[in-house]
């Protein structure tokens, strides 16, 4: 969830001592490469990567949706435009080439009521010129709305090849919500403590991205600072057991899974800190701290034989005293 810094401030945010932005420090053999900056934006909110090696990319201060070639010399292009919204947050990709989007109007840190929606973007048929023309745009369309939405944040697929139902975080209501996008029918399937606001000394955004592997359900609190997994159906998406804290994550935004599931590596918000957990162990360090993860709020996987072993993560850079939203590349040094 993108948040400005004077925000931080006016809410007397504390960080903890290990999350200070001013140091530029890395693992062994992780290498952090700008990719380009996406114009038009403050700051990137989520991301998610093509099969062909494009980065898709969103912000909570634009209604379009972007796409970032790998290549530096690639300009950002537009995809697709969203009418009667201001904001984009979650991304998440169901079958080749569709991807679905959350979109609303913002206020403060809550939707607009009534303003939220989810939206299909199917790009198997479109095409755009190295120039940016489009040739063939792609094919938006509204899957449902959500009346009493609160602040629908992070998003993934209910199961590794279910096509046709997604889990969207409630940051406000610290709730999860199944919808079918087939059908546009929504219910809330999770209302667990651990994923809601607890306090007020701290922003009032709980449960924030999450992710499944197998039947488990993981997920990022920003209010409890608090990395955790929950065991989910993966027919109904509704809890079967207990949630279960792995990490302390101060700030944490949006996350990525390993592919076998046991790491994640969580984009801290406002620290500029990229964390790696050790699942199994429960175990957390910090792999990147630099100011290239100005406002890093998510992370995804390379999914070209070039960039196998790469995160791209969703931050900002300043600019002439301007933030402007920037996908980075973190290179590490062993498989993911």
């Amino acid at each position: 969830m993108f948040i400005k810094t004077a925000l931080y401030q006016a809410l007397g945010f504390a960080l903890l001592s290990h999350a200070l932005p001013t140091t530029s420090c890395r693992a062994p053999g992780l290498s952090l490469t700008p990719v380009h900056t996406v114009p038009g934006t403050q700051g990137l909110e989520n991301l998610a990567v093509r099969s062909n090696g494009q980065v898709l990319v969103t912000s909570i201060q634009s209604p379009t949706l972007y796409q970032v070639s790998p290549s530096a010399s690639d300009n950002p292009l537009t995809v697709a435009e969203f009418r009667g919204v201001t904001n984009l947050t979650g991304i998440v990709e169901l079958q080749a080439d569709v991807f679905y989007v959350i979109g609303l109007n913002l206020t403060g840190l809550a939707a607009v009521p009534g303003s939220t929606g989810l939206w299909k973007v199917d790009l198997r048929n479109s095409s755009i010129s190295d120039d940016g023309t489009t040739l063939r745009p792609a094919e938006v369309s509204l899957v449902t709305n959500f009346p009493d939405a609160g602040l629908f944040n992070g998003m993934d697929r209910l199961a590794q090849n279910d096509t046709s139902h997604v889990l969207i975080s409630d940051s406000g209501a610290g709730t999860v919500t199944k919808v079918n996008v087939d059908t546009g029918a929504f219910e809330t399937v999770i209302e667990d403590p651990r994923m809601s606001i607890t306090t007020e000394e701290l922003l009032p955004i709980g449960i924030n991205g999450l992710h499944v592997h197998e039947d488990n359900l993981f997920f990022v609190n920003f209010n409890q600072a608090v990395f955790a997994k929950v065991p989910i159906s993966l027919s109904t998406g509704r809890a079967t057991g207990p949630v279960e804290d792995l990490a302390t994550i101060n700030s944490g935004d949006d996350f990525i899974l390993s592919r076998d599931g046991t790491k994640a590596w969580i984009a801290e918000h406002g620290p500029n800190v990229l964390v790696e957990v050790n699942i199994p162990r429960k175990t957390s360090r910090i792999v990147a701290n630099s100011t290239l993860l100005l406002t890093a709020s998510a992370v995804a996987l390379g999914r070209t034989t070039s960039d196998h072993n790469s995160l791209y993560i969703a931050a900002a850079t300043n600019v002439n005293g301007t933030d402007v939203g920037q996908l980075v590349r973190a290179d590490f040094p062993y498989a993911l």
